[in-house]
Parts: structure tokens; sequence; C-alpha cells
């Protein structure tokens, strides 16, 4: 049921785990775009920028997340992944492991950016007295 007219104070539903049972899912994703997704595109009125983004490839970028870097969520590790199984349960958050990731070929970058905002600092220190009539004789005013 989750949260409806009655606000949260509607009556909880538990969460059931079993393996392979009739009616069951092995994943949220599965679920969603089974159950809740046909249900949800009943009632135009709510969630339609979820709806929006979860249609457009939403699903499939946490699922990349998911099996490349075996990770979920950005600031907390949820109680389970979207795209797979709901027996595995996610160890770390997928921050760490992007930065980790991409800090191999961006380093190269950052100090290249680096070098090349301190030669622009240096150009920039060297060209204003050009610009501020520094070299102009004294006797022509």
């Amino acid at each position: 049921m989750g949260y409806s007219t009655n606000g949260y104070n509607a009556a909880i539903v538990p969460f059931l785990f079993q393996k392979d049972a009739a009616g069951t899912f092995k994943s949220f994703a599965e679920c969603y775009n089974d159950k809740l997704n046909k249900a949800a595109n009943k009632d135009k009125s709510k969630n339609g920028k979820f709806k929006k983004w979860a249609n457009d490839g939403g699903f499939k970028t946490i699922a990349a997340l998911e099996k490349n870097l075996k990770c979920q969520g950005l600031c907390v590790t949820p109680m389970f992944y979207v795209s797979l199984d709901y027996w595995n349960e996610p160890a770390t958050t997928c921050l760490p492991k992007i930065v980790e990731v991409l800090s191999g070929p961006m380093k190269t970058a950052g100090y290249v950016a680096l070098v090349t905002a301190l030669i622009a600092f240096v150009a920039f220190c060297g060209s204003f007295p050009l610009c501020s009539g520094y070299n102009k004789d004294e006797d022509e005013k």
C-alpha cells in the first residue's frame, strides 16, 4: 500500500521474501515494470517526472551501475538493488566507485588543466604592463 490518502498513518504492508513462487519478482525493476508502472500510468496526475525518468532509461542507467560497479545509491547504501536479485545486498554506494573508476584517466586531464591555468595566469600578469601604458616614455604627456 505505502503512502496513500491516509498519509503515513496508512496500514503497513510487510515485505515478504520468497524464492521462485508464483506472483513474485526477483528485483524491484521487474516489479515496477510488471505491476507498478502499469498502475501508475492509469493515473496521469501523479509521479510524472519519475515515470518519465523510468521510461526514458533511468532503470537502464542504474542497472549498468549495479552490474559494472556492484554498488547502489549515491549517499546512502539501500537495503537492496534495483535490477539485481533481492537476495544480493549492496555493500557500498556508487559515489566512491565512480570516483575510483574516473580517477585514473582524469588525473592526467586534471594535471594538464592546472598547468594550463598557471601558464594563462603568468601570461595575464606579463601582459598587464603592456596594456597599462607602463612602457611609454615619461616625456609624452
